[in-house]
């Protein structure tokens, strides 16, 4: 196993999480959902294996934000946590500006940038996809 150790959690402290093993990347997702579900323009999300993810306090409220996506939060503050896509079952979804550590993982990419507000300027040294990696 990984000696790599990231902790993290939400506004509150109900949640608190640790993560055994590597970020494997950061990517800005400008989808919808992520914008409705956050009230944020953009959310920028650590991707790492399910099973390098930890809750070491609290339980996480779980919601199906469509067919193919469930959402983690906490339940008392709100603040959305992990995100499962059933597309991708190796990877795992955590909100990066939940970890302690979050300036330490600058974002890799964008995803979803067909639904990207118009006045949100992506940063162009990144490579930005209309929807995912390897999609149109």
């Amino acid at each position: 196993m990984s000696q790599e150790r990231h902790d993290g959690g939400c506004l509150c402290g109900g949640i608190r999480y640790r993560i055994h093993g590597p970020i494997r990347s950061a990517a800005h997702c400008h989808c919808r959902m992520c914008q409705k579900a956050s009230g944020a323009v953009v959310v920028t999300w650590a991707l790492v294996a399910p099973t390098a993810f930890t809750r070491t306090r609290g339980e996480l409220t779980t919601w199906a934000s469509s067919a193919k996506g469930e959402r983690g939060f906490c339940p008392g503050c709100g603040a959305q946590i992990t995100f499962r896509h059933a597309h991708a079952p190796g990877e795992l979804g955590v909100s990066l500006a939940t970890l302690d550590d979050a300036a330490a993982h600058p974002a890799t990419h964008h995803i979803w940038t067909e639904s990207r507000l118009p006045r949100f300027h992506l940063d162009e040294h990144l490579p930005a996809y209309r929807r995912e990696p390897g999609g149109p």
